[in-house]
């Protein structure tokens, strides 16, 4: 019979996916300097689609995902899209001073 330990393979499975998380966002941020909004749209979705909703330690990379998403649709004119990913990031935001510069797009999202 052959015993395997799957603890190494689960936490190097975990830290892929947290870097695999990192690298799309990244990558969103290249393409956002790049002014290639779609592609920035593209790697935010699959970023927040493979980050966990339910632990605390990834809300802070979803709100960032969240805000940096809502620009790039306000870039492209998606204003009901820029609108309602600002709305969950503001959700996900706590009263700390980096949710008040981001507050500030949602308010200039809002007013189109």
């Amino acid at each position: 019979m052959i015993s395997l330990s799957l603890s190494p393979v689960l936490s190097l499975c975990s830290m892929s996916t947290t870097q695999s998380n990192a690298d799309l966002k990244q990558q969103g941020n290249e393409s956002f300097a790049r002014r290639d909004y779609v592609a920035a749209v593209d790697f935010y979705t699959q970023s927040l689609d493979s980050t966990d909703v339910t632990t605390s330690t990834t809300a802070r990379l979803r709100l960032q995902l969240y805000a940096n998403r809502s620009l790039a649709f306000l870039r492209l004119g998606c204003w009901a899209k820029a609108a309602a990913d600002g709305e969950r990031a503001e959700k996900l935001c706590d009263d700390g001073d980096e949710c008040y510069d981001t507050r500030l797009v949602f308010k200039a999202v809002y007013r189109r």
